[in-house]
């Protein structure tokens, strides 16, 4: 993420070893779908990933209140920095492989675009795709990288 983007707020401390984490919205189907997608997208297990609504959230909400508690955004955390709506959507794909890495060129788009086109979709999410009555349960095999 660029530290000079709008969309991202930078922090110099450290999260730690757990790497890039992607906060969701833990009961809509469009959002686990991309989680899905970049699971099986990320064979190395960059990513770490936790529910807007749970505790690893809510712990860094009180440290960084700019993590919002509108469920209406995905949210990179990564090097201290916490990216929002397509500029998160855009670092994700850049730490892909190809080709999906070569989407995230679509960043050059002007920002307010793509967050415009990013929030029309999140206005409808629900709609469009559905909710769970509940928040995800982790695989076995994705359990280590599913934050609570």
């Amino acid at each position: 993420m660029a530290s000079g983007d709008k969309n991202t707020v930078s922090d110099p401390s450290h999260v730690g070893d757990e790497g890039p984490i992607i906060f969701f919205d833990g009961v809509c189907v469009l959002c686990n779908g991309f989680v899905d997608w970049v699971i099986r997208r990320d064979p190395q297990g960059k990513f770490k990933f936790a529910s807007l609504q749970g505790s690893t959230a809510a712990a860094l909400r009180e440290k960084r209140p700019e993590l919002p508690p509108a469920l209406d955004t995905i949210v990179l955390w990564s090097e201290g920095q916490l990216g929002f709506q397509s500029s998160a959507v855009f670092a994700i794909l850049s730490q892909l492989s190809q080709p999906w890495r070569a989407l995230a060129l679509l960043r050059f788009t002007p920002r307010w675009l793509r967050d415009s086109a990013y929030r029309m979709v999140a206005a409808v999410r629900y709609s469009l795709f559905g909710r769970t009555e509940i928040c995800r349960v982790p695989s076995a095999e994705d359990r280590g990288r599913l934050l609570p």
